[in-house]
């Protein structure tokens, strides 16, 4: 919040595309059953989804679509919860292929003469080993339902995997309300929606890493009762817009995502832009779409443009892009380190290494 009440994160926006969710099937809101005070569809899942009959949908049309939540997580989370699913996946089958091992045991020590319970057991003990050996976890699958209300586009995402929807409170246009809930209590990982194109595309909006929560804490992190929580500008409003698409090595930003991330600055009429994204580049001077978005910015909507310089160098290409290309038009931070701070500095590690 900021120090007048207000929202401190107006408008959170991914550019990126990576966690959109197409909605092309179109279904008929079905009928209430007597004796029932929800309705139920099927969700692309197969899952039986129930919805409130309280939903107001004078459309009477729904919109559905499916995404896995493994497209939803940053890196780090995702080594995370695959390596947490896969330790009780292993307990569990390790568990019962022991049991059934047991109960193999037990069977032929009694010496009956039942083949075919004889038969089942092997065949489930096989079935057991050919299942851990042909592990592969493709996560959690959320069922989206988008619909309209008569005002506005609403969208709601099953994260618990039940299909019942029926307390779920239905999410817009994070600008509009800034609405965000959480996917489960084990990722811990937090989203919000945007909703394009009349319904046909959900956007389930989360971080690609820590990095832009880190640096926007330092611009305008606001705590009422600890002054040393506070960033320098306490009292701004922040828009969160991604450009890090999980689809690329690393989470890098593409041309699209940077082009689209200008258009986001321009809507939401942002005076300053933070962007730490950058890399050497073959040609600086080149002029292409996002260097033309970003100057515009600058030049047509009196934006500060604040980048990173890199912290590569001294060489060539020590300033990357967009910082070299744009370098009369915005403002670079990079790292330095002088002969002296670095003399310093690897003087006192060789020091503790030799102590250690």
């Amino acid at each position: 919040m900021c120090p007048d009440g207000s929202p401190k994160i107006i408008d959170i926006v991914d550019a990126t595309g990576c966690c959109d969710v197409s909605m092309d099937k179109v279904v008929d809101l079905p009928e209430k059953e007597d004796g029932k005070e929800w309705i139920e569809l099927k969700g692309i899942s197969g899952r039986t989804l129930k919805l409130s009959a309280k939903l107001k949908n004078p459309t009477k049309k729904l919109r559905l679509g499916l995404k896995l939540a493994y497209e939803l997580f940053s890196k780090g989370l995702l080594k995370r919860m695959k390596s947490e699913r896969k330790k009780k996946f292993d307990e569990k089958h390790e568990t019962l292929l022991r049991q059934a091992q047991e109960e193999l045991v037990s069977f032929e020590r009694a010496e009956t003469k039942d083949e075919k319970k004889k038969e089942d057991l092997k065949a489930r003990i096989s079935s057991l080993k050919d299942t851990m050996k042909g592990y592969n976890d493709v996560g959690p699958v959320y069922d989206c339902v988008v619909y309209h209300d008569g005002t506005e586009w609403l969208a709601l995402v099953d994260t618990s995997e039940t299909g019942d929807l029926r307390d779920k409170t239905p999410m817009t246009n994070y600008r509009v309300r800034q609405q965000y809930d959480t996917c489960d209590d084990v990722s811990m990982q937090t989203y919000c929606v945007n909703i394009y194109d009349e319904g046909r595309t959900l956007s389930i909006v989360t971080d690609a890493g820590a990095h832009g929560t880190h640096v926007a804490s330092i611009i305008g992190a606001y705590d009422k009762d600890r002054e040393e929580l506070r960033g320098i500008a306490p009292g701004c409003k922040i828009v969160s817009v991604r450009i890090g698409d999980r689809r690329v090595s690393g989470s890098m930003e593409t041309c699209l995502g940077m082009v689209r991330a200008a258009d986001a600055v321009r809507q939401n009429r942002c005076d300053v832009v933070n962007m730490s994204y950058g890399e050497p580049t073959v040609s600086p001077r080149s002029d292409s779409a996002v260097l033309k978005a970003f100057r515009d910015l600058v030049e047509k909507d009196n934006v500060v443009f604040v980048t990173s310089a890199g912290n590569a160098g001294p060489a060539l290409s020590t300033r990357g892009a967009p910082c070299e290309p744009l370098s009369d038009v915005v403002v670079g931070v990079g790292a330095y380190v002088s002969r002296d701070m670095m003399s310093a500095q690897y003087v006192v590690l060789e020091r503790e290494a030799r102590e250690f």
